[in-house]
């Protein structure tokens, strides 16, 4: 059908399209671990955020908590003082 020298440039041509192929392959396996690594990490991440962000307002919460204690007693503290205050004037 072909002269010899014609089979063999397609021989040739056949075996680099079956490399870049196989390159191909590889690249688009490769963009696929890429991919799902970042997807996983994106994932572990934001579930770390979302940790942080609950141990924030738990602390914040505990925080408030204390604050309304701590002006609850100055409160009593002061009608105490007051108290010893009214006392000494009678």
């Amino acid at each position: 059908m072909f002269d010899p020298e014609t089979n063999t440039v397609i021989d040739r041509l056949e075996r680099e399209r079956g490399l870049w192929m196989s390159l191909a392959l590889g690249a688009l396996a490769i963009l696929f671990v890429v991919f799902s690594i970042g997807v996983v990490t994106i994932i572990s991440q934001r579930k770390q955020i979302q940790m942080e962000q609950d141990r924030t307002k738990q602390a914040l919460r505990k925080a408030e908590d204390q604050s309304k204690q701590a002006r609850r007693a100055i409160y009593y503290h002061q009608i105490s003082l007051a108290e010893r205050e009214w006392a000494t004037y009678r």
